[in-house]
């Protein structure tokens, strides 16, 4: 009996998709503890998942929408206010071909968040998102190297340079910091608005962990102690933090996909008691994927000169890594003011949200469209409306280069802000300037007939005596020796001694003879 060589390799599949587009819609009910409200300043919301569960050919989605508002109230001191509220929200995608044991990953992204007015204790609250569901399967294969046998047997072998995947798993980074208010600013009382904005995110595999380095744009709204003003505080943190991956060598390939979990700013007490620290905390979801390319021999045929060599194949595939390619786009605006908005004072903050459009297969590579929305937060020049907000679209299109990009080439995209500045040329027009990376990682998949197992039956004597033991032979078209050797029981080496030949991939139409090695 034959015995294969076999070579196991992890990996994983994208096995089928689905997406859809839910409407949250809830009145909330302004706590007694909160002032009236007068205008609707600002909104802000984050979506959180639970594990998704399948059932039959559907994913059930659970989780949850949490929004803040920033409002004028009608208070005469305290003009500013902000509420927090939740809305839970269930939801079935149908997704065919997917199995409860396949692992699902959620994505979201909110295309609107508004919150109108119906009165001063009432709200009604409305979000439009989109979730994308992905389903992958995660399996084995072992890669037939080689059958061990004699001599007598010829074996046809090529080598591929292919990805086993070594890390798959979920992981949280958790970035904590503290930051001390300039002497300048007053102490705070309370806080009525926060803002964590990470950008400059980069990513490095080094001595068996994932270093994150980046910087977080961090900005509070808060009411003082002393007189109770509105205050604003803005800075640039860099932050940093560690992914374990213990298997994991610095020339490996990775792919780490990060998501805000939450973003917590608190005020806290210094030496002196006195509220002037702000406790930063960061938490991130990461999805972590590391590949280790290496490179096997595949053995492709078997056979032998005096008897049947009966291969058992199915159809199998491998990865190879295609490219891991990053762009960056480039994006600004001279705008101005519109409607009745209050004239600028001066900038509070901005920070961004990227929306992806369409990320598009194109012979070149990927192409990419999308949005980048805006938000400023300004101290006004009328002490009745001391904060307003504004909101820009910049639209931006771009190709990512993927060399030799085909239908069987499979990729992962993410996204992430890099900078937004914005400059106040005047009490109503302002400059802003972006820039935005992207980064893909782009998996050539191979089909191939993987051989998992060998039979052997003799050769029936008629049959071998019926075929002449000397002929010539015309090559065809994308023949090579290995065919002919096959079909006229011979061996490669010795039609290439008989006919002193160097190559095994003889012209199309060049003449050549075969010596039969059994009669």
């Amino acid at each position: 009996m034959l015995e294969l060589k076999k070579h196991e390799i992890r990996q994983n599949r994208k096995k089928a998709g689905a997406f859809t587009q839910i409407t949250l819609d809830d009145d909330y009910i302004v706590p007694d503890s909160k002032a009236d409200v007068v205008k609707i300043i600002h909104t802000m919301g984050n979506v959180t998942f639970e594990e998704p569960k399948v059932t039959g050919q559907s994913v059930w989605v659970k989780g949850r929408m949490d929004f803040t508002v920033l409002y004028r109230s009608d208070q005469a001191e305290n003009k500013v206010e902000a509420l927090q509220g939740a809305i839970p929200f269930q939801e079935k995608i149908s997704m065919d071909g997917v199995d409860e044991e396949d692992p699902v990953n959620l994505s979201w992204d909110m295309e609107d968040l508004s919150v109108n007015f119906i009165n001063s204790r009432k709200l009604d609250v409305r979000a439009l998102l989109d979730i994308r569901a992905e389903a992958e399967e995660k399996g084995s294969e072992e890669i037939p190297e080689s059958a061990e046998c004699t001599v007598e047997y010829q074996q046809k072998n090529t080598e591929c340079t292919l990805m086993n995947l070594i890390i798959d798993k979920k992981d949280i980074l958790r970035v904590r910091n503290e930051i001390t208010l300039p002497n300048a600013k007053p102490n705070i009382y309370k806080i009525l608005w926060q803002s964590i904005q990470p950008q400059n995110i980069e990513k490095e595999l080094e001595n068996g962990e994932i270093r994150i380095r980046g910087e977080a744009q961090v900005g509070i709204l808060y009411r003082t102690e002393e007189d109770e003003q509105v205050q604003w505080f803005e800075t640039t943190m860099p932050f940093q933090g560690n992914i374990e991956c213990e298997d994991a060598a610095s020339g490996d390939i990775f792919w780490v996909q990060l998501e805000p979990a939450s973003m917590e700013i608190e005020s806290r007490g210094d030496y002196d008691g006195e509220e002037r620290l702000l406790g930063i905390e960061m938490v991130f979801g990461a999805n972590v994927r590391i590949w280790r390319e290496e490179t096997v021999r595949v053995l492709q045929d078997i056979f032998a000169v005096n008897k049947k060599v009966l291969p058992q194949t199915q159809d199998a595939i491998y990865q190879e890594l295609v490219v891991k390619n990053h762009a960056k786009i480039r994006m600004g605006d001279q705008m101005h003011l519109e409607g009745e908005k209050e004239k600028i004072l001066q900038i509070c903050s901005c920070r961004g949200d990227i929306h992806i459009d369409e990320a598009s297969q194109t012979p070149e590579g990927i192409f990419v469209s999308g949005v980048l929305t805006v938000h400023l937060l300004y101290v006004t020049a009328d002490d009745n409306y001391p904060v307003e907000h504004i909101r820009e679209i910049l639209p931006f299109e771009q190709l990512v280069e993927v060399p030799g990009m085909s239908k069987d080439v499979q990729f992962y995209m993410g996204h992430g802000i890099d900078q937004i500045n914005v400059n106040l040329l005047d009490n109503s027009t302002y400059e802003v300037k972006a820039a935005v990376s992207l980064e893909v990682l782009a998996i050539r998949e191979h089909h191939y007939n993987r051989i998992t197992d060998l039979q052997e039956e003799p050769f029936d004597p008629e049959e071998l005596k019926r075929q002449p033991g000397i002929m010539g032979y015309v090559v065809k078209e994308g023949e090579e020796l290995w065919d002919i050797a096959k079909q006229y029981h011979t061996t490669v080496g010795e039609l290439m001694q008989t006919n002193s030949l160097k190559a095994e991939k003889p012209e199309a139409g060049s003449r050549i003879l075969i010596v039969k090695k059994v009669g």
